[in-house]
């Protein structure tokens, strides 16, 4: 997942933040971004819920094993997410030192 002013590369879950609605803030130019196409989480997690569902079915887990094969799939949601996402600026951050914005004088 990458700033879509900068082509700053965002942390690992970085996402985390826009399932609460709050603009993503790049540490490189400062600009907020958000999320293009609000029902791709929901549909990532629909398809999980239903490969865990499947899988629950298919294996005999204890609780333990349940709930630790839970965790790896909403992990796995998160990962397919951040490869998938589509950002939009906000608002526009500082220009990166060196840019083409620079005119050096």
């Amino acid at each position: 997942m990458k700033c879509p002013s900068c082509d700053h590369k965002f942390p690992q879950f970085a996402s985390w933040k826009l399932a609460f609605q709050r603009p993503l803030i790049c540490a490189h130019c400062g600009a907020e971004s958000r999320r293009i196409g609000k029902w791709q989480p929901v549909v990532i997690a629909v398809g999980c819920l239903l490969v865990f569902n499947y899988m629950i079915g298919l294996f005999a887990f204890t609780g333990m094993g349940t709930a630790l094969f839970l965790i790896a799939m909403v992990l796995t949601a998160m990962w397919i997410d951040e490869t998938w996402i589509k950002l939009t600026p906000v608002s526009g951050g500082r220009p990166p030192a060196g840019g083409a914005g620079d005119s050096g004088a």
